[in-house]
């Protein structure tokens, strides 16, 4: 971005980045943590300005309130909106002169559970578009969408790959608890048993299994085959941060 000194190289599209700092932007979206808007513009007017400075065209202003969802919003003040919208309206800022790179810092910071699946989507969207995302952030959720993961700590990395295959490495397993009549437990302790998984936890009618994430469907569908009657199911997914001192002291 141009914003901090550094020591050492960093390249887009083979370009240094210190060198042609105004052609590199013209490469970059960005949204940061918190964005400083202008609190008495609608969004059209908000848009409109930045369009403005990016030199967008009426077109892409149009296209990126659209697609971000916000056409219907144009004529709401800035100060009107909630902190899921103001997100959108970062997002299609960030998307105003169709950049091939995208970053976003703490993205799904402080906004609701909606929101996040929605932004969520909107990932799936930018890379279906062959978008690059880069997002940094202390939060996981985003096991599912990310190609690459980058653990840092102290300013030194200490573990890199797919998101799945670092909870692999460090042998993390997701807990499923299986809510069953007293009277079925002993055939689900059977059927688990041939499968070779023993239960981690048993309080009442709950039985708590720890699973790989690949064997969950297949543990489910046994127990059904086997005549078990599941009243009730509860997935207590691993995410990387819950493995994050594990993966710094290996």
């Amino acid at each position: 971005m141009g914003l901090v000194r550094f020591s050492g190289r960093i390249t887009l599209d083979g370009e240094d980045v210190s060198k042609d700092v105004k052609r590199i932007h013209s490469k970059i979206g960005y949204m940061p943590q918190q964005s400083a808007y202008h609190e008495n513009l609608t969004v059209f007017q908000m848009c409109s300005l930045m369009g403005a400075i990016k030199k967008a065209s009426a077109d892409e202003i149009k296209s990126a309130l659209k697609e971000g969802g916000l056409w219907d919003w144009r004529g709401h003040r800035m100060s009107s909106l909630s902190s899921g919208m103001r997100q959108r309206v970062g997002i299609a800022l960030a998307l105003l002169h169709d950049p091939p790179l995208l970053i976003f810092d703490e993205p799904t910071n402080n906004i609701d559970i909606r929101s996040q699946i929605e932004f969520q989507s909107t990932l799936k969207k930018l890379s279906a578009a062959r978008k690059s995302v880069l997002i940094s952030t202390h939060l996981s959720g985003f096991e599912d969408f990310a190609d690459n993961a980058v653990i840092l700590e102290s300013a030194k990395i200490v573990a890199q790959g797919r998101p799945g295959e670092l909870l692999e490495r460090i042998g993390e397993q997701d807990t499923v608890y299986v809510r069953v009549k007293s009277e079925n437990q002993e055939l689900v302790t059977r059927t688990l048993a041939s499968l070779g998984v023993v239960p981690a936890s048993t309080r009442e009618e709950w039985i708590g299994l720890s699973l790989p994430k690949h064997m969950k469907a297949e543990v489910i569908h046994s127990l059904v085959d086997a005549g078990c009657s599941i009243e009730d199911l509860a997935i207590e997914r691993t995410e990387l941060e819950s493995g994050y001192v594990k993966l710094l002291s290996k």
